[in-house]
């Protein structure tokens, strides 16, 4: 009898063991599927990041070309509010010396052209005779 027990508690034990065995397979398979899963949305993410990285590098790059754009522009205003301070004043000048046509002198006058090329014209006025 007594063996008939032993074998009915090793026949129990070894049922046992591979209910143990089903249960961890079992639980290996749903940690792979986990694992698998979560590395398909690292991966995802990485390439996500990527993407985004290289917008931002683009949005840099696109950013310095407008602040450059911006400071050419300001550079360009300001030369035109120069240039249009010494055209004002040449045109001052102008109206003077032809206010008095008899002034009879020799004047200088400096003119900026539109390509902000400072340029020099001799303005001679005749004396009379």
């Amino acid at each position: 009898m007594e063996i008939q027990g032993w074998e009915h508690t090793a026949d129990s034990r070894d049922r046992d063991l591979r209910h143990q065995l089903a249960d961890q397979a079992r639980q290996i398979y749903d940690l792979e599927f986990r694992l698998d899963h979560v590395s398909l949305q690292r991966d995802h993410l990485r390439q996500s990041n990527y993407h985004l990285f290289q917008e931002m590098r683009l949005t840099g790059s696109e950013n310095d070309g407008l602040h450059t754009r911006i400071w050419d522009q300001e550079q360009q205003l300001a030369d035109a509010a120069a240039a249009n301070t010494v055209s004002e004043e040449s045109l001052q000048q102008l109206q003077e010396a032809a206010s008095h046509p008899r002034g009879g002198r020799h004047q200088r006058l400096c003119w900026i052209d539109p390509r902000r090329i400072h340029t020099r014209i001799y303005l001679w006025w005749l004396s009379p005779r």
